[in-house]
């Protein structure tokens, strides 16, 4: 649920900018307000986790969200649009979290099972293209509307699902006093703040072809099997290329027990710089394919970087651990939704993945001295 409400904009973007008589970096901005507030709530989020147990917050989330998604879809203004994005990225901070402390605090095959909770993020970020240009696609003129307003009572129906769920709370023990800062790193902080400044490259990424994807498809996927109208075009095979993304955190959740988990991370990201720079260039059946690998290695890192949080942070602030984390990565990196718009606007769409290519190279490079700082010897038990 939380990146079908992460993606319901981008999916749209097409009908949105016109609807709205838009740029795209207006629209770029606005997916920043959004992708900002879901990274940056991340922060409070997690210390709000900590202290009131992962349930509360979850349904909080939900049904914040819903209300927002529901308010977007009565929007007659683009100052109207843009307060219901902010809103809805807020509400959907409150997510990850508290889901991912839950996991790593319960489970103790914590890498397989954090593969398994990214497949279920994954199916989201890959089904809402589809979803919502299919919904979009029932009228040309309210079917933008009817796309926010079904996902909205979506998250209504999914709040009353958690609702009735039992779970086992772990929540920080008030008699100890707070966990901050004391509670929060195991061991130095230098592995930690290095990999918050590479998750900040690795989210830009995330968040500018998240943001464009289904556009660009639009305007470069022609003939043969690419038929149809540019939105529902671009939404469905977003969705395809995406849905590989899924198997990608099947796969990086099995490998995270299996190896050491920075040169594991350095080595999936080096990977997807020339495949975004082969879709800065490519078209048709090439771009679709490029595409697909593209999404395959990025997502296949996420259980990665989940897992080396947990182990860089005390199990006792955890929620803290992971706010801090989905803040830099989400927060900082919603920069790329309006940073990628200018350069779509002044050199082409394609611009787009060429420079977020330079952007996870450079991130490449820090994972690359943070590996050498991490040896299996140093490495704390999660």
């Amino acid at each position: 649920m939380v990146h079908f409400y992460e993606q319901i904009f981008p999916a749209l973007l097409l009908t949105m900018i016109a609807y709205f008589q838009i740029e795209f970096a207006t629209a770029g901005l606005m997916q920043m307000l959004l992708a900002m507030a879901f990274g940056l709530g991340a922060l409070p989020a997690g210390y709000i986790t900590d202290r009131l147990g992962a349930k509360r917050i979850v349904m909080i989330y939900l049904i914040g969200a819903a209300l927002s998604c529901l308010f977007i879809s009565t929007a007659r203004s683009a100052t109207a649009l843009a307060l219901g994005l902010a809103s809805m990225g807020a509400f959907i901070s409150l997510y990850h979290p508290a889901g991912t402390a839950l996991v790593t605090t319960q489970i103790k095959q914590v890498g397989k099972a954090l593969g398994y909770h990214g497949m279920g993020g994954g199916l989201g970020v890959a089904v809402a293209p589809a979803l919502a240009t299919l919904l979009a696609a029932i009228s040309p003129e309210y079917g933008w509307r009817l796309s926010f307003a079904a996902f909205g009572l979506l998250g209504l129906l999914a709040a009353t699902g958690v609702a009735t769920m039992k779970m086992t709370e772990s929540r920080t023990d008030r008699s100890n006093g707070g966990f901050w800062p004391e509670h929060l790193i195991k061991g130095s902080a230098k592995p930690l703040v290095l990999f918050l400044a590479v998750a900040v490259t690795v989210g830009f990424s995330y968040r500018g072809v998240m943001t464009y994807l289904p556009t660009y498809f639009a305007q470069r996927l022609n003939g043969g099997m690419f038929t149809g109208s540019d939105v529902l075009k671009g939404g469905t095979f977003a969705t395809l290329t995406l849905l590989v993304g899924v198997v990608g955190q099947f796969v990086g959740g099995q490998l995270a027990s299996r190896y050491n988990l920075e040169k594991l991370f350095a080595f999936l990201m080096i990977v997807t710089v020339p495949l975004l720079l082969l879709m800065s260039v490519a078209s048709n059946y090439a771009l679709f394919f490029t595409a697909m690998l593209f999404a395959f290695f990025h997502f296949s890192g996420q259980p990665i970087g989940n897992n080396l949080i947990a182990e860089y942070t005390d199990p006792r602030g955890r929620g803290l651990g992971y706010g801090i984390y989905f803040s830099v990565a989400f927060g900082v990196g919603s920069l790329a939704s309006w940073f990628s718009g200018l350069i779509a606007d002044r050199f082409g769409l394609n611009m787009v993945f060429s420079a977020l290519a330079a952007v996870v190279l450079f991130g490449f490079f820090m994972m690359l001295f943070l590996a050498g700082m991490k040896k299996d010897g140093d490495r704390v038990a999660s």
